[in-house]
Formats: structure tokens, C-alpha cells, sequence
């Protein structure tokens, strides 16, 4: 692979047309990245493909730049530092788990140790630890430096530095100083542009969450909302009918909230709701992560199981009966306990829509308050072990 320097002019234009292309990926990389955030329940095997499908797109591009160099230009400075930019900027990204940020990460460091014979070269190898380094800290710290610049800019320094300080010529020594800064200088030069980009992009997709968090989380308790639950049920409960599957609604209510808050006031009725609902998160992710409490009244909730049988169900919601009722929720000097009522039924044949299924969840809930509360009815029946 041989590099040799530009003119200015060869220089200037080379990295007008780079700019244009990552101004391009990183369109497409932030779009993508946002609609694979974006997957709600229901939706993990979605998720997976988005995550994956976006992999595919930042290796897929960084590779084929990288592989078809030498097609592409008879000096490769600008389709090499694509190729290794695709991979780097996606490195800075928030929201990663760790099984995507180290195939990132193996794909960047393959394509940076290439041509593999000088690896054992003092110089080499000490360029590739800190490459190592480089890439433990930006990860351990990647969630602190969020949409930051500089520390952004500094790790993309550091990656480009490196690979061109890196490189030979085509008789294995050194690179010319020259052709070092140019490589170098243009990689920089994606990177302030990117970071540009990315960080108004970032913050703009931060903004947009932000304000879906707040119409969609219950800005009290952070359960989803109504307007949340009426979308997902619907879904759920078409799939279930569509596909002959079972689904079981569960709707419960907080006993004597209004006494509540006429003892010790609305604030500490506010920190029973708080309370209820992170009790119930927390007993639910015992069993599946994926199941969501909604509030859908001021002291109403449901919970819908999609894929799950009344009998499936009922261990999971005695638990969360049991961890509320023996929870302790506190307030000033106050320590407040409380009980559930709580209505269960299934999706049945004849439900022609949702709200058929809620009704009758309702009416079981009815069932457990008019019979004395702090109670579990499921399909008309109250559940043996309940007071």
C-alpha cells in the first residue's frame, strides 16, 4: 500500500469529498441508532436486528472502503481514513452495550494492525497498547463523557495519531513526516466535523427522548402512562388474538388511598404511589424484565402479560401482593403501609377488542374491593391465601 503526499489543492479537496460521505454516515448511523432505542416492549427480536443491522452498516462500510483502496485511489490516504473514522466515531456512542462496543472495537483494531507483518516492532507494538488503553477508557468512562467534545476529540486524536504514525512506506520503513500530517491532519478534520454533528444530533435526540419520556412515563411514579397502555394493550391484544396466543390483564388499585391522603397529606400520598410502583418493578423483574406497570387512574394500575395464561400470572402478581403489603413507605416522621386490590382475567374468544378484556378485569377488581378489599379475584374467583 504505498502513501505519498498531496499538493494542497489534491489535500483540500480529498477531505471536502470525506467530509461529505461522514457527513452522510453519520446520518444514516445516528437514524438508525435512534430507531433501535426507539423499540418498546414487545419488541426485542426488533430491537436485536436494528442493533445488528446497524453493526452491519458501520463494519460493512469501514470494510469495504478499507478492501477496495486500492480501486478506489492510487493513493489511499482518503479512502483508508474512512474506513477507519466509520469505525471510530461509532465508538463514541452513548448507548452501547459492551458486546456491541467489542466487536466495534475487534473490527477497528484488525483493520488498524494491518499488514500484520510489522507487529513486532518496538514501536508498533506500544502504539497498539495504547490503542488497548485508548479503547478500556473510553468505554469505562463512555456514559461521563456522554455528548461531550473534547473528550470525544481527544480519543479520536489519539486513534488517528496513532494508525499514521503507524504506517510504512512500500519498502517497510517510516512514512515521510509529510504524508504522517496529512493522513493525520484529514482524519482530524472528519472528526471535528463529526463532532460537530453528532453532539447537536446527541443532544437534539436527548431533547426528543426527553420530551417522549414525558409523554409517555408518568412524570410521578415514571409508570407509563394511559395514553402508553391504550397503544401497547391494543398491540398486544391484537397479536395475541391474530396469532392464538394468550395474554392475561391484570388491573389493581391502591386500598384507601384517599384516607391516605387525608391523614397525612397528599405528598406523603404521592410517595405511597412512588413506593407501589418501584415494589412492583422490582417484583416483576424477578420474573421478566419486560413486563410494565401503567398507571391508568390516580391510584389505578395494570399490568398486561402478553404470552402468559392466568396460571402463569397468578404466582408473579401473589408476589407483587405480598412484597406491597409487607413494604414499608415513608414520609417525614411517617411510616405508611398499604394493601392492593387487585382484578385478573385472560383475553377470551369473544373479545372483540381490548377494552373487553379491561372491562372484565375491572369488574374482577370490583369484585376484590366489594368483598373487602386487599384481596386477588382472578376470573371471578378470589385467590386461596389472600385476606
Amino acid at each position: 500500500m504505498a502513501f505519498y503526499e498531496f499538493t494542497l489543492t489534491q489535500w483540500l479537496m480529498k477531505s471536502l469529498f470525506g467530509i461529505f460521505f461522514i457527513v452522510g454516515f453519520n446520518a444514516i448511523y445516528v437514524s438508525l441508532s435512534f430507531e433501535s432505542l426507539k423499540m418498546t416492549y414487545g419488541k426485542k427480536r426488533g430491537a436485536l436486528l436494528a442493533t445488528l443491522f446497524t453493526l452491519v452498516y458501520t463494519i460493512g462500510t469501514s470494510a469495504l472502503f478499507f478492501f477496495a483502496r486500492g480501486d478506489l485511489s492510487s493513493n489511499p490516504i482518503l479512502t483508508v481514513n474512512v474506513a477507519i473514522f466509520t469505525l471510530a466515531v461509532s465508538l463514541v456512542s452513548v448507548e452501547m452495550e459492551l458486546w456491541n462496543y467489542l466487536i466495534r472495537s475487534v473490527a477497528l483494531i484488525a483493520l488498524w494492525l494491518y499488514p500484520y507483518q510489522f507487529l513486532m516492532t518496538a514501536r508498533y507494538i506500544s502504539l497498539f497498547a495504547g490503542l488497548i488503553v485508548v479503547l478500556t477508557i473510553n468505554w469505562i468512562f463512555h456514559i461521563k463523557f456522554g455528548h461531550k467534545f473534547w473528550p470525544r476529540i481527544i480519543f479520536l486524536a489519539y486513534l488517528g495519531l496513532a494508525y499514521w504514525s503507524s504506517r510504512v512506506d512500500i519498502n517497510g520503513g517510516p512514512l515521510k513526516y509529510e504524508v504522517i500530517s496529512q493522513g493525520f491532519l484529514m482524519f482530524m478534520v472528519f472528526g471535528l466535523v463529526s463532532g460537530v454533528y453528532l453532539i447537536y444530533q446527541g443532544r437534539r435526540v436527548e431533547h426528543d427522548r426527553e420530551l417522549t419520556k414525558l409523554a409517555d412515563y408518568d412524570a410521578l411514579t415514571s409508570a407509563k402512562t394511559y395514553s402508553m397502555y391504550t397503544r401497547d394493550a391494543k398491540k398486544m391484544f391484537e397479536r395475541a388474538r391474530d396469532l392464538e396466543l394468550p395474554m392475561t390483564l391484570v388491573t389493581l388499585d391502591v386500598d384507601h388511598f384517599k384516607s391516605i391522603n387525608d391523614t397525612y397529606g397528599h405528598l406523603a400520598g404521592n410517595e405511597v404511589l412512588v413506593g407501589v410502583v418501584t415494589t412492583l418493578r422490582n417484583t416483576l423483574g424477578k420474573y421478566d424484565k419486560s413486563d410494565q406497570v401503567y398507571r391508568t387512574g390516580g391510584e389505578e394500575f395494570n399490568i398486561p402479560f402478553p404470552e402468559k395464561n392466568p396460571a402463569e400470572v397468578r404466582p408473579i402478581i401473589q408476589a407483587c401482593f405480598e412484597a406491597i403489603r409487607s413494604a414499608e413507605f415513608h414520609y417525614n416522621e411517617y411510616t405508611i403501609r398499604v394493601t392492593i386490590s387487585v382484578g385478573v382475567t385472560a383475553v377470551h374468544g369473544e373479545d372483540e377488542i381490548i377494552d373487553d378484556t379491561y372491562k372484565r378485569a375491572d369488574d374482577n377488581l370490583y369484585t376484590s374491593k366489594h368483598n373487602g378489599r386487599d384481596q386477588i379475584t382472578i376470573e371471578g374467583k378470589k385467590l386461596a391465601h389472600t385476606n
